[in-house]
């Protein structure tokens, strides 16, 4: 896997394409709910948009909507919204254009590939490899958990830079390993609120929690049988690997599958109106 400091150093153009494909494409759509041709003036009011759309975005987050909502809400909202209000415009006679039928056309295969996009790449990968890596975790610290090996468990941490503690059943640390911010880490603890699971070893049932989160931190937790000790290993690297990787491959597919879409919808536009114009034009002669 590519690293987060590899992913990020390309990612920003694929972004600052997608959200310019955005904000230029559904403002025209937005437009055509009201007008009935895209005109220079529509045209150039998209390109303000499209370039100052990231901005617009964050601003409108920031200031009118609660914290927990997900920044792509109102970019989703949007597309939806003006594609149906333009969708409705065309069920009445008057308004049937071929402008507003072909950016509909258009607006409705780039929402398309938004959600073909976030659903195999968001969604499934996400699930399927973080699944992977939380395993990957469990299995690298379930042989310290059976034998109760305090001290290799916190060696082997230090050892692979990952963040590991060990609490008592009073919740107190009796080991940690040497990068870690207790305070943090408490936290991270406290923020556990997965299902817990079951796994073997040589035998015996050991039950644990995977798959906290805390700053974007990955959290594999083991508890003994006992719940004397619990084991706790943190693990950024290797999510936030993942979800860079992710954010890229959906910036990228987004960013292409947008260009096309709007390309396509010009050329058709171009290639409709030479069409009539020549056969307007032999009609006169």
């Amino acid at each position: 896997m590519l690293t987060t400091e590899i992913y990020e150093g390309n990612v920003g153009f694929f972004v600052d394409l997608s959200l310019f494909m955005i904000g230029f494409l559904f403002t025209i759509v937005s437009s055509l709910v009201i007008f009935k041709k895209i005109t220079p003036i529509i045209i150039a009011l998209s390109i303000f948009v499209g370039i100052c759309y990231e901005t617009i975005n964050i601003f409108i987050n920031v200031n009118f909507m609660p914290d927990n909502v997900n920044y792509q809400l109102i970019t989703a909202l949007w597309m939806q919204v003006s594609a149906l209000c333009l969708a409705v415009s065309l069920m009445f006679k008057k308004g049937r254009t071929l402008d507003r039928k072909v950016v509909l056309t258009t607006a409705i295969a780039v929402i398309a590939g938004w959600y073909v996009i976030h659903t195999s790449l968001v969604i499934s990968k996400l699930i399927y490899e973080g699944d992977l890596i939380l395993n990957s975790q469990v299995e690298l610290i379930s042989d310290y958990v059976a034998e109760d090996d305090r001290n290799g468990f916190i060696a082997f941490c230090n050892e692979s830079g990952y963040d590991c503690v060990i609490s008592n059943e009073a919740g107190k640390f009796t080991h940690k390993s040497n990068s870690l911010d207790e305070i943090e880490m408490s936290k991270g603890i406290s923020s556990i609120n997965s299902e817990p699971f079951e796994f073997e070893i040589d035998g015996v049932i050991l039950n644990g929690f995977k798959g906290a989160t805390y700053n974007q931190t990955q959290v594999s937790v083991v508890v003994l049988p006992s719940g004397k000790n619990t084991f706790v290993l943190f693990d950024a690297k290797h999510i936030l690997d993942l979800f860079a990787s992710i954010k890229f491959a959906v910036y990228a597919w987004f960013g292409i599958v947008a260009s096309f879409w709007v390309t396509l919808m010009f050329v058709a536009l171009f290639a409709h109106k030479s069409h009539f114009k020549k056969l307007k034009n032999k009609r006169v002669k």
